[in-house]
């Protein structure tokens, strides 16, 4: 380990020049004498900044601690030790930060390992054997899930096409219909049925017309708003559930559109019996 490891990953505070004491606060305390220290109330009586208090540069302890995986740990704490006393503060804090890193005194219980401190070690977690005393990484054999962030949309929707989606809103479905929002020389702002807000022009202009800024961008994908709505009826539902069952994000069958001209077509009758 570098000498100056403990400087580094424990740098210490820096409290000089942002304690600063009320103006005039000395001056009363000499002039009204000891006596004023003794009957000094509970609130402070000037702001203290603890910005610059002491912070910890925990990676560079981590990139140390990594390479030194497959060494005794006895070698590798008496390194520490020999560079970190501990009868100095930045040492002792160098010694602390480490026991938080690396799972000492483990125990095993069934299929988990458990640290001294009754933590319970995680795959990637630094641990020292508890039979051969070396320093290593747990690994339980499992590939653990990884959690990315993912956007959302605020309702669940089945896409038709551009310009047609159903919508879920109150646990029915709905068949929206979107449109394009018109520019700043219409008179009358469009008023969107979904959102229940106005529609403005200057909301998609620059930084604003980002997904994260406008919400009209993140529910429908685009410049768009949705200008109708009607129920669906309870056929279509349950083609709706059957696509979403199926993982469909677009309505690959016969829309409510193309289909709607042709429910209620009676066949013709030839008038023989």
């Amino acid at each position: 380990m570098r000498k100056d490891m403990m400087k580094v990953v424990a740098e210490p505070a820096r409290n000089g020049s942002s304690y600063r004491i009320a103006k005039g606060e000395k001056v009363r305390l000499q002039r009204e004498g000891i006596d004023s220290v003794q009957r000094e109330g509970m609130g402070r009586r000037w702001e203290f900044d603890d910005r610059s208090a002491n912070r910890d540069h925990i990676q560079a302890l981590r990139r140390f601690l990594r390479k030194q995986v497959g060494r005794p740990w006895d070698k590798v704490y008496s390194n520490i030790c020999h560079h970190a006393p501990a009868n100095s503060f930045l040492g002792h804090h160098l010694r602390e930060l480490i026991s938080y890193e690396v799972n000492q005194d483990v125990t095993v219980r069934g299929e988990e390992l458990w640290g001294r401190r009754g933590w319970r070690v995680y795959p990637g977690d630094l641990y020292v054997c508890p039979e051969t005393n070396i320093l290593k990484v747990y690994d339980d054999g499992k590939v653990r899930k990884r959690y990315r962030w993912r956007p959302r949309n605020e309702f669940e929707m089945l896409a038709i096409d551009e310009s047609h989606k159903y919508v879920k809103l109150d646990d029915l479905w709905y068949l929206v219909t979107l449109s394009a929002v018109p520019g700043p020389e219409v008179g009358e702002r469009p008023f969107d049925v979904v959102l229940k807000a106005p529609v403005f022009a200057e909301h998609f202009q620059g930084d604003k017309a980002r997904p994260h800024n406008n919400r009209f961008v993140r529910v429908w994908g685009g410049c768009l708003y949705a200008s109708s709505k009607s129920q669906v009826g309870s056929r279509d539902m349950r083609r709706i559930e059957a696509a979403l069952a199926e993982g469909a994000k677009v309505f690959a069958l016969s829309s409510r559109l193309a289909a709607s001209e042709k429910r209620f077509v009676r066949p013709r009758s030839t008038g023989r019996r």
